[in-house]
């Protein structure tokens, strides 16, 4: 249905991401990801040049663009977002409690569930079931299943290592786990650096074409020596202003996807598997 990158997700996949943290697909989603996209794509196209048929042909353009990049890429995001919140959240409780003597990393794990929710809580649920009566060769295919849906996250995994050995070993590791959890704290930071960034960047940009469509939409009122009629005379119907908007409308088209590929990604120091 949608693509995220290099990958296709079908409407199906969409909801799971949603539900894993407790939302449904909404309405909201719709208006922001499809609709405000057509209505945007369509008063564009209808400013600058007052043809119907191209005012339609942007309005198909932006809600389908809307509906196989943006919508599929904001959900992947929430999903990627709350889940990468859980992570970090669950390597700084560990390493908190097992600074306690004589802890085990199971004790810590089945007493810490209620602290986290969605997707991660059940994963973790099934991890702690399936560690209450296993062997000692079965911890590590337990430890590695869980380290495995989240492979992207190469020093989440790294901790998971390090409580898979604790648990078989009978330490607590505490030195390595700290380092680790250090590493996974500041990841957090730059992403949310980064995504401070880009939301700022997002919002000089709207502010820019806002900008423009405000001085075309104002070249629609008589302020002399510019009027309506002269404005669709001289530039909408005449082929300079053809030539103008439709690298204008390109123009947009190409920033936007750009910029969309490097909004939506912030994996900052993940690797793709």
């Amino acid at each position: 249905m949608g693509t995220v990158g290099k990958k296709r997700y079908s409407i199906d996949e969409l909801r799971a991401f949603k539900l894993a943290y407790g939302r449904s697909i909404q309405g909201e989603d719709y208006l922001i990801n499809i609709i405000l996209p057509a209505f945007l794509g369509g008063v564009m196209a209808h400013l600058l040049l007052h043809y119907i048929l191209l005012t339609i042909a942007m309005t198909i353009f932006g809600g389908v663009y809307g509906y196989f990049v943006l919508f599929p890429a904001n959900i992947k995001r929430f999903y990627e977002r709350n889940s990468f919140e859980q992570r970090n959240k669950f390597v700084n409780n560990i390493t908190q409690v097992m600074s306690a003597p004589s802890i085990t990393v199971y004790v810590v794990l089945n007493d810490m569930i209620d602290l986290y929710s969605g997707e991660f809580k059940e994963r973790l649920i099934v991890l702690v079931s399936q560690l209450s009566d296993a062997s000692t060769d079965e911890y590590h295919e337990y430890f590695q299943q869980f380290a495995s849906y989240y492979d992207k996250d190469v020093i989440f995994t790294q901790y998971i290592d390090i409580l898979e050995t604790s648990s078989v070993e009978g330490t607590n590791n505490l030195e390595s786990l700290k380092k680790t959890t250090s590493f996974h704290n500041d990841i957090k930071k730059f992403r949310n650096m980064l995504v401070e960034n880009k939301n700022r960047a997002l919002k000089y940009a709207k502010a820019g074409h806002s900008l423009i469509l405000l001085l075309i939409l104002a070249c629609h009122f008589r302020i002399e020596p510019i009027t309506f009629e002269n404005y669709l005379k001289y530039f909408s119907h005449h082929p300079i202003g053809w030539g103008v908007s439709i690298f204008y409308l390109i123009g947009v088209l190409y920033t936007m996807t750009h910029f969309m590929k490097t909004y939506f990604d912030d994996d900052v120091l993940e690797v793709d598997m």
